[in-house]
């Protein structure tokens, strides 16, 4: 096994911060539809949420542009993109959003692999 080198590094940091905002995101979301938290004064922390999400997304893209699991990723940006035009709480607002985190788990494993061989 060969050690990680300084770029790696950077992108498996990039996309362990990614995945923290993104599952974080979910979680919101989902503990706000199981109405387990109480959103009308905090609406706005998923929108917070939604715009990290973004910004690690796009650290990601930087530090993952010419790797070969640059095209999953964009898979999980495209489900960003089209997230706001579907209502929350409906089945394809969460099936979209499994559907990028899925990409991001993929992308994340396709690096840990990449990186020690």
């Amino acid at each position: 096994m060969k050690e990680m080198s300084g770029h790696t590094r950077l992108v498996v940091f990039s996309i362990i911060l990614g995945l923290t905002t993104y599952l974080g995101t979910i979680a919101f979301g989902t503990l706000s539809q199981m109405g387990l938290i109480n959103t009308h004064n905090l609406h706005w922390v998923h929108h917070v949420f939604f715009a990290l999400v973004w910004f690690t997304l796009g650290g990601v893209l930087i530090t993952s542009w010419g790797k070969p699991w640059f095209p999953v990723m964009i898979v999980t940006a495209s489900c960003m993109l089209i997230m706001p035009r579907l209502r929350g709480g409906t089945l394809i607002h969460r099936t979209n959003g499994m559907v990028g985190l899925a990409a991001y788990l993929i992308s994340f494993v396709w690096v840990l692999i990449a990186s020690f061989n």
